[in-house]
Order: structure tokens, then C-alpha cells, then sequence
């Protein structure tokens, strides 16, 4: 869950998807949770909250094997404070993703009947 939402705080639910989002493409990417509780005093939390997610893929050594544009969209999704993410209209602009809405449009297949 987003930051804002174990907190307890007023939030937009827009802006909690987008982190969700973030947290699941982390997972997709990475094949490992990013954090193991949702305790915003736990060490990962608080590197992703200070340095990014940048520095968390540094850590675990797997900065190398990803793109600037995809670690700038993680970062960009993963940010802590809800006002800094992306708008689900920016992610689907995001660079990394130039090209994936066009042919998502246009099934090349017709649906089963």
C-alpha cells in the first residue's frame, strides 16, 4: 500500500495506484518484494524515502541491469510523497513506454466470441 494510505491520511486513490503500480513493476522486474513489511521505519522504506529507488537497485546490485528510462520510471512511480508521482496519464507518456499504447489499442487478435 501507499505510503499515504498505512498512514492514515486523506489520500487520493489515483496516487495510491500509481504506487502500487511502481511497487508491482519493482516485483515484475526485480523478482523480489520491495519491502518485506509496510513500516516506514524499516531500512528500505527509509533509503527509498532519502536516496530513491536508484540507490535501493544500487545496493542490491542490480542497478546495471536496468535502463535509465526504466529506473526513472520506477523512481517516478515509487515516490514517497504522493504530490512527486506521476499522473497515470504521465506514466502512460513516460518514455519508456512510448509506443506500448498505440498497439495496445489495436488488438492484432479479435477477442474470443
Amino acid at each position: 500500500m501507499a505510503p499515504e494510505v498505512t498512514q492514515g491520511a486523506v489520500y487520493d486513490p489515483k496516487g495510491a495506484d500509481v504506487w502500487s503500480l511502481g511497487v508491482l513493476l519493482f516485483i515484475m522486474l526485480t523478482g523480489s518484494p520491495l519491502f518485506a513489511d509496510e513500516n516506514a521505519r524499516a531500512p528500505t522504506f527509509r533509503v527509498l524515502n532519502k536516496y530513491g529507488v536508484g540507490k535501493i537497485l544500487e545496493l542490491w546490485g542490480l542497478k546495471e541491469q536496468f535502463s535509465k528510462p526504466t529506473i526513472n520510471l520506477l523512481a517516478s512511480l515509487l515516490q514517497v510523497q504522493p504530490s512527486r508521482r506521476l499522473s497515470a496519464k504521465e506514466v502512460a507518456h513516460h518514455p519508456l513506454l512510448r509506443g506500448f499504447s498505440a498497439r495496445m489499442a489495436s488488438p492484432s487478435v479479435a477477442p474470443p466470441a
